[in-house]
């Protein structure tokens, strides 16, 4: 803003570093650096003024756009530690004596977003642009607030329930949409973001395994379910498989480093095998055989030797671990395979679900246009993560659209994807496609779960819709 109004704050060097550094890759990892440091450590409230004071306030006045909360927002919501698990309210940044913290940080956020989307669109003209997206959103949005209408469980806390997830799901997409001049983003801008983020999630993990190797039984629930202050096993996992293929599109565009991005997939996949989630697990390689093959047509020679040589190394490192840790790798592969179908083991891909499912869809039956909202699933409780805002749901995307909101939801959302699926395929690139696979992959790992009406998967969904988005943006201005 100050530079529109004194132009030569241009020629400032810092200023000139400042915009610089906030469209590098460094800076995505220092902030996946923090979110794992945070995680680990639990200095969330500090973590949040410093990330608005630097990452949205300074922006705000003195660059051109911004860039800057791009990050913080693709990945703060996995640096909650388990001190700050918003169940344990006298240390969680979401209650208790904390609140206030919670009141300041969101009004600094709101008047920095809020006066600069209104002073961009007033003075840069070419920022006024129509989303492609917004038709379907307009289907999606009354449809989550309206899911129960005509039945006896449309009220209030369902309402504000399906208002909240839905924002979660669109609100981001549309303020970066006219936040970020999309013709300055460097290609490999989000493969860097999810890459570092993959990462940062898979270090929390193995910190975690270490903690409980360690004796720290608290990070583990019922039938040794890993958690964290932001979500459990398939949460985590899930947000990692949402970044798997970023380091295959390093990979792939990398001239000397490629055996090391491909190392980083490998890392992530290791986490989400340490996780004990068989959906993260099975989605995620097939996410990750999809890169590999397109990177073994794509690559030279070279790359193709350096991924030989990575693929021989993990499979030696892999058979090393396999001897000398043969008990406990036997025990966890033992829970990927085990067919006794009992909740308590998740052999069975189903993992129980089976009978929610049904649930979901009997409460479909009984009131089909609007469905029932969100309030009627009582199959899954988790006590460290459900509250009673937080509703439990259906554990299927497609289950828990129809028994939510009826067919009018399920057909509003059919709609909204092939709106996506348009956006990115009518004149694909590999950016949009690498963007896609992150959609693919929360909604996939939603089959089984919950993660596409979860708020923080949510923002990473608006994220890549953004920058598919932005990328058409910048192509049409060619």
């Amino acid at each position: 803003m100050l530079l529109k109004w004194f132009p030569k704050l241009k020629e400032n060097k810092i200023i000139q570093l400042l915009n610089e550094v906030f469209y590098s890759k460094y800076y995505i990892i220092a902030v996946g650096l923090l979110v794992c440091l945070c995680h680990c450590f639990s200095f969330e409230i500090p973590l949040f003024y410093l990330a608005v004071s630097l990452g949205i306030i300074v922006p705000t006045l003195l660059c051109d756009d911004l860039i800057s909360i791009v990050a913080p927002l693709a990945m703060f919501y996995s640096s909650i530690s388990l001190k700050g698990n918003s169940v344990h309210m006298d240390s969680s940044l979401f209650g208790g004596s904390n609140k206030i913290h919670l009141f300041v940080l969101v009004s600094l956020i709101a008047v920095c977003v809020i006066s600069r989307l209104i002073f961009d669109l007033i003075t840069k003209k070419e920022r006024r642009v129509k989303p492609s997206l917004l038709l379907g959103y307009l289907f999606l949005g009354p449809c989550f607030i309206l899911g129960g209408l005509f039945s006896s469980y449309w009220k209030g806390d369902t309402i504000l329930y399906g208002l909240i997830v839905f924002l979660s799901l669109s609100g981001v997409y549309f303020l970066l949409l006219y936040l970020i001049d999309w013709k300055k983003v460097p290609k490999d801008y989000y493969a860097w973001l999810i890459t570092v983020y993959g990462l940062a999630v898979a270090f929390e993990v193995f910190f975690i395994v270490l903690k409980i190797k360690s004796g720290h039984t608290e990070y583990i629930s019922w039938y040794n379910q890993m958690y964290t202050g932001w979500g459990m096993r398939n949460n985590i996992a899930g947000q990692i498989v949402l970044c798997i293929a970023g380091p295959i599109y390093l990979a792939y565009k990398s001239i000397k480093l490629s055996w090391l991005y491909l190392l980083f997939s490998v890392i992530m996949l290791a986490g989400i095998l340490l996780t004990n989630s068989r959906g993260g697990t099975v989605f995620a390689s097939l996410i990750l055989i999809a890169s590999l093959v397109y990177f073994l047509i794509k690559s030279n020679k070279i790359q193709r030797f350096e991924l030989l040589g990575v693929t021989c190394a993990v499979l030696i490192f892999a058979a090393v671990i396999f001897v000398v840790k043969k008990e406990e790798i036997v025990e966890l592969l033992s829970r990927f395979f085990s067919k006794k179908p009992d909740i308590s083991d998740i052999g069975d891909f189903t993992s129980g679900r089976n009978a929610t499912w049904q649930h979901g869809l009997d409460h479909f039956k009984e009131s089909s246009l609007f469905g029932v909202g969100f309030y009627q699933c009582t199959d899954y409780r988790f006590e460290n993560f459900s509250t009673s805002f937080v509703p439990a749901r259906y554990h299927n995307i497609y289950v828990q659209l129809l028994a939510s909101m009826g067919v009018m939801g399920f057909a509003a959302y059919l709609y909204h994807r092939y709106q996506t699926i348009m956006i990115t395929f009518k004149k694909p690139t590999l950016e949009k496609t690498l963007a896609f696979t992150s959609i693919a992959a929360i909604v996939l790992c939603s089959l089984v779960d919950n993660n596409f009406f979860n708020m923080g998967p949510g923002l990473n969904y608006c994220i890549a819709l953004a920058f598919i988005e932005g990328i058409n943006i910048t192509e049409s201005s060619k």
